[in-house]
């Protein structure tokens, strides 16, 4: 039988179609309680809407899937973008430790060169004398270190085995090769002594120097003027 028969009012009526046009175009079935075989007819005009369930379901399902990377594509960025901002590193502070500041201008100071020690001085019946004479005095060659005579105060004293005149005439040469200004030597006392005046570029830079026989050694005493503290020529 066919599906138009399903909607036939009655035997032997004209037929009329009551759908409409959607209905017609979309083979959707209108049962009316008066056609015959009245379950066929609503079982076959479901079969358009279980049909179109299931390409509904389907298009569901399949749609589904294609919208999980949409979502994770927009969430991912959000979840990543995270650990930038905990590695984010601190600022270093712009004020140095006390250690480091200080380090630089914490320094042991150069050790100062110790002052010489200044020579001692002497006043005398002759002048205030130095108590020892300068290193670049000169000394006779071999002349041996000694004590002076008693209750002489000298700036410096030695012993020599060289005869009285031959130790006087060098001192007068060696003085004069130092610079010294004046040596003068009055020549020999009556117990042979040699006395030398000598003078510097100063008035105030005066020696004397004595040389004098002492039994079988000859005495050499010098008077070293403080006024000539430094050197032989003053």
């Amino acid at each position: 039988m066919a599906i138009a028969d399903l909607t036939r009012p009655a035997l032997g009526s004209r037929r009329v179609d009551a759908r409409t046009p959607v209905e017609r175009s979309a083979g959707v079935l209108r049962c009316t309680a008066g056609a015959r075989d009245y379950d066929g007819c609503m079982r076959s005009a479901a079969r358009p809407l279980v049909a179109i369930a299931l390409v509904a379901l389907v298009a569901a399902c399949t749609a589904s899937p294609a919208t999980s990377p949409a979502v994770s594509a927009v969430a991912s960025p959000a979840h990543t973008a995270s650990p930038s901002v905990t590695a984010k590193s601190p600022k270093p502070s712009a004020k140095p430790s006390a250690s480091a500041a200080a380090s630089p201008s914490v320094s042991a100071p150069a050790p100062s060169q110790p002052d010489a020690t200044p020579v001692g001085t002497t006043q005398t019946p002759w002048g205030k004398i130095l108590d020892t004479v300068p290193a670049e005095f000169p000394v006779f060659p071999d002349a041996t270190v000694a004590d002076p005579p008693s209750g002489h105060a000298v700036s410096g004293a030695w012993t020599t085995k060289a005869p009285v005149g031959e130790v006087a005439t060098w001192y007068h040469d060696a003085l004069l090769a130092a610079n010294w200004a004046k040596v003068d030597d009055g020549g020999a006392l009556e117990d042979g002594s040699h006395v030398l005046d000598v003078q510097g570029d100063l008035p105030e830079c005066k020696a004397q120097v004595t040389v004098e026989p002492l039994g079988r050694s000859t005495m050499i005493t010098v008077l070293f003027g403080a006024g000539c503290v430094g050197g032989g020529d003053g």
